[in-house]
């Protein structure tokens, strides 16, 4: 179990190290610089993707979060807002689809956040541990995301939490505030969960017009 959770911090602090590449601009001039980012983002978000990958834990969906929280405006500013389909970039972004994709990013953040509060499922392995950690990054990426394109999304209502929620948090998953099972460092931050409700009930009942609608046509 050490050595799995020495690995699966390696593979989130590497994916952490190139974001910071990417928002910085370190690899601006690469055609190749968006095509790992892509992937691992949408394998982390995405339930059941790729079809290989059947068994799917928690550091996938913290490694799609530090892309987004290091290189989530570099990646909206070329593939969201300009919509540009770079040639060897990852494919998802192709015929200017870059809004379709970061909607669908962030609503399935969305769906994580909500899952990881109400204790639902989540289409992954969640290390218990590592629960606190997994949900501050994935709550500041949905944020990132949101806060970028907020037209595309529905209102959300968040509150700061104080250190006495903070330190609940921690308690209760088993973790230290300086990172968790999985040797992740993280500025830990919470959110007021009971407040989320009334948004996640607004979303799932928007989704489910839009998916009845869509098979009328």
């Amino acid at each position: 179990m050490e050595e799995f959770n020495s690995l699966t911090a390696a593979w989130v602090n590497v994916n952490a190290f190139e974001a910071r590449c990417t928002g910085a601009n370190l690899d601006a001039e690469s055609k190749y610089r968006f095509t790992h980012a892509g992937s691992v983002i949408d394998t982390g978000l995405q339930p059941g993707y790729p079809a290989d990958l059947t068994t799917k834990v928690d550091c996938y969906v913290m490694a799609a979060a530090q892309y987004l929280l290091y290189a989530g405006e570099a990646i909206h500013d070329e593939c969201v807002r300009q919509r540009r389909s770079l040639r060897d970039a990852w494919k998802g972004f192709d015929d200017g689809n870059g809004p379709i994709v970061w909607k669908r990013w962030g609503e399935r953040l969305v769906e994580i956040a909500a899952a990881l509060v109400s204790g639902g499922e989540l289409g992954f392995k969640l290390y218990e541990k590592n629960r606190a950690t997994l949900t501050d990054m994935v709550i500041r990426a949905r944020d990132k995301v949101v806060g970028l394109e907020p037209e595309m999304f529905v209102p959300q209502p968040v509150a700061s939490a104080t250190t006495a929620d903070v330190q609940v948090a921690e308690a209760e998953a088993g973790t230290e505030a300086e990172g968790s099972g999985c040797g992740c460092r993280v500025e830990t931050e919470t959110v007021l969960l009971m407040r989320w409700f009334p948004f996640i009930l607004r979303f799932l009942a928007s989704k489910g017009r839009r998916d009845q609608d869509g098979r009328r046509r």
